[in-house]
């Protein structure tokens, strides 16, 4: 097949935070850009649907504001339960807002800077050649200079390339929305409930409705039959008590959820984002992960790709996916040991400062941080 002419600067694939982010910023710096993402917007995602304060700035510095929105609720405390112990701590900085209205306000954003949007189509790599990288989008093809990749957890735009390693304690990760009351989560809790084999946090939306997300060992999840039942043994373990069965809600689940590429770059093509790595906690951190990653990514994209450039994205985005997900890692370590959260909760004078340290971490922007 012959290769088209080159339509534009930047292919991007994969329209969530990390990829319609890059696209914005990237359009903003005068390249022709095509967002492609295999789904149709606005769509839901499995996430906890909170946007730490680190990510609140960054989206307000490109014009993307989330506070004050009739959709979108302040995050006022993080509370976690084990058993009949629970500790609450004040939070401030982050929102509580549902992923089909995040990623739909970004996308938005960049469409209004020049970036052109197809949703509904799968991006998949046709051929690497030394002067463009072509790809398939849907029913069309088209070539570009670079590709970059932000396709999430399971995504790939090229099969033959970009191994990973997958955590071989992962858990799975999960979410539903709650129509009515159901449990008493006020808007602006985060409210994390640890048990045996995995934790689930919920949080209230502003139209009232209520939404959990969940990580879960897969061997919890084949010991109950269900994810809902699996999410409902750790709930009523906290002390809860469901009005009705979990598990006749619909949930979503993804696949392990801590994982990381062996590579973040291939021949023309950066990855970035979940697609390079996500460590399991829904605390927050994520989003900003996949917003920072599109801002580091910037300067290597817009140079003339060569194989230098590619090395030295590896070493940045290796360095960077540690530095931002040692937080999530120490929660995570927690979070998998409810002894020791038992513990925690049960001494709160003493591990009250550690914990406030960890939540003041995951809500609001660190100390003199520059998101411009």
């Amino acid at each position: 097949m012959a290769t088209p002419a080159k339509s534009h600067d930047v292919v991007v694939a994969g329209a969530g935070p990390a990829g319609a982010f890059a696209a914005l910023l990237l359009a903003r710096a005068d390249r022709r850009v095509l967002l492609a993402d295999k789904a149709d917007f606005p769509r839901e995602k499995v996430c906890g649907c909170c946007v730490n304060g680190s990510a609140v700035a960054r989206l307000d510095s490109q014009g993307i504001a989330l506070a004050g929105r009739d959709d979108s609720v302040p995050i006022s405390e993080i509370e976690i339960r084990h058993r009949q112990q629970v500790m609450a701590k004040s939070a401030a900085g982050g929102v509580v807002i549902p992923r089909s209205s995040l990623d739909q306000l970004i996308v938005e954003k960049a469409v209004a800077s020049g970036v052109e949007f197809i949703p509904r189509a799968r991006v998949a790599v046709v051929s690497r050649e030394t002067s463009a990288i072509t790809v398939s989008c849907g029913e069309r093809t088209f070539a570009a200079d670079i590709l970059v990749e932000a396709t999430g957890l399971a995504g790939r735009v090229d099969e033959t390339r970009g191994a990973e390693i997958t955590n071989a304690n992962s858990h799975l990760g999960a979410a539903a929305t709650f129509r009515g009351t159901l449990f008493d989560v006020p808007p602006g809790r985060i409210a994390m409930h640890v048990g045996r084999g995995g934790y689930v946090g919920m949080v209230r939306f502003a139209d009232g409705d209520l939404h959990a997300a969940a990580a879960l060992s897969p061997a919890l999840v084949k010991e109950n039959g269900s994810i809902g039942k699996a999410a409902e043994g750790i709930l009523r373990s906290c002390g809860l008590k469901p009005l009705h069965a979990m598990d006749a809600v619909e949930w979503k689940g993804t696949t392990f959820l801590t994982r990381q590429r062996i590579d973040f770059s291939t021949p023309r093509q950066f990855t970035i984002g979940d697609a390079a790595g996500y460590w399991e906690p829904f605390t927050g951190e994520g989003i900003a992960w996949a917003l920072e990653s599109a801002v580091e990514l910037i300067p290597f994209a817009l140079q003339p790709w060569s194989e230098a450039i590619g090395r030295r994205w590896n070493a940045v985005a290796r360095d960077s996916l540690r530095r931002r997900q040692r937080t999530a890692r120490h929660v995570a370590w927690f979070l998998r040991r409810p002894r020791i959260v038992g513990a925690i909760l049960h001494g709160d004078q003493l591990l009250s400062p550690i914990y406030s340290r960890i939540v003041r971490r995951m809500t609001a922007p660190p100390a003199g941080e520059h998101v411009s």
